[in-house]
């Protein structure tokens, strides 16, 4: 549901309707709150556009959530034994958290280094772990 509000913020921006597109990205929150609704790639998406809109310490704030939430996935899947790890499910384990990682930091390098280098840090940190569980 929240990548619907994405589409329709990014169209909003396509237009140069940034006020409405802010807007859209507000209600989204509002209606989808990150504390009810666990974090997603979608929220990536949200924190770019965000960025994008200026709004860049809202941005980082989701940014930093987001980093959060992958962190604690992955320090939780490092405890697994590498046969424990195959038995979870990938949205369960790892897979999804390096995908939001590496997504944040494909679409950040040229924008924010500090940004792209927390998720670049992640990325390492779980890959290995990723692999063992394959």
């Amino acid at each position: 549901l929240r990548m619907m509000f994405v589409e329709v913020a990014e169209s909003l921006v396509a237009e140069n309707q940034n006020e409405k597109a802010l807007n859209v990205l507000a209600k989204s929150e509002e209606v989808l709150p990150y504390s009810c609704v666990p974090y997603d790639y979608s929220c990536a998406s949200i924190a770019k556009l965000y960025y994008q809109l200026g709004e860049k310490e809202h941005a980082k704030d989701i940014f930093n959530a987001l980093f959060d939430d992958c962190e604690q996935r992955i320090n939780w899947v490092s405890k697994l034994s590498p046969k424990q790890r195959k038995a979870i499910s990938n949205e369960n384990g790892i897979g999804n958290a390096l995908g939001i990682v590496q997504t944040i930091f494909h679409d950040m390098q040229n924008t924010d280094k500090e940004i792209a280098d927390k998720a670049r840090v992640l990325f390492d940190l779980g890959i290995s772990y990723y692999k063992e569980g394959r």
